[in-house]
């Protein structure tokens, strides 16, 4: 493979400025409430017991590997790969019986080789599509999901929220009403997040286990 001649070093002093992390010490923040997730994130076991949702508890299957084959051959999607130079077209063609006991072991001894967040790798994103597969079977199965909740879910469509909208629009006005919306855009979304906070929900939801460690 090619060598780079850009370092890891170099990249990250890079990235690091562009991060934009947020001040926690801003009045928009509070302080106490912050200190006391980050305790209660710590004080999560590390392995974390069993979930309560059975499919989130289930071990990965060739049924699950093939899911996200399929998904990935309907949709339009990168072949970027990072530095392990495996792309999504040599994964669909790695019999599943293959891909299986690869993901399986990542999983179950809580040993994933790759940084956390997938930009590049094309296997970790592989694996984070499974955890997600579980993840929304776990979901739908416990009916945690509100159908208010349209984005990033199978057979659901941000459009329908706007459809939603213009259908309350067009029946006020047909009554001749007043309808007040508001359109929010929090400032510095992903940063801002804290990631105790989630955590923690995902802990209080029985969404804990192997796929959550």
């Amino acid at each position: 493979p090619p060598v780079s001649r850009v370092s890891l070093q170099q990249l990250t002093e890079t990235f690091i400025p562009h991060m934009n992390p947020p001040d926690p010490l801003l009045s928009s923040f509070d302080p106490a409430r912050i200190i006391a997730e980050d305790a209660r994130a710590n004080a999560i076991p590390s392995p974390s017991p069993p979930a309560s949702h059975p499919a989130f508890n289930e071990p990965l299957s060739l049924d699950d590997i093939s899911t996200v084959k399929s998904y990935l051959k309907r949709t339009t999607h990168s072949n970027l790969t990072g530095i392990d130079l495996a792309t999504y077209d040599l994964l669909l063609e790695i019999d599943n019986n293959q891909l299986l006991p690869l993901f399986q072991r990542a999983i179950e001894h809580r040993d994933i080789p790759y940084r956390a967040i997938a930009l590049k790798s094309c296997v970790l994103k592989f694996a984070s599509l499974l955890v997600h597969h579980k993840l929304c079977l776990a979901l739908q199965q416990s009916d945690t999901i509100p159908p208010s909740q349209n984005g990033f879910r199978e057979g659901f469509c941000t459009n329908n929220n706007a459809f939603i909208l213009r259908t309350i629009i067009d029946k006020a006005r047909s009554r001749k009403e007043t309808i007040y919306a508001a359109f929010v855009d929090i400032s510095n979304t992903f940063p801002s997040t804290n990631q105790s906070s989630l955590w923690n929900k995902l802990s209080d939801a029985g969404l804990m286990g192997k796929y959550f460690d």
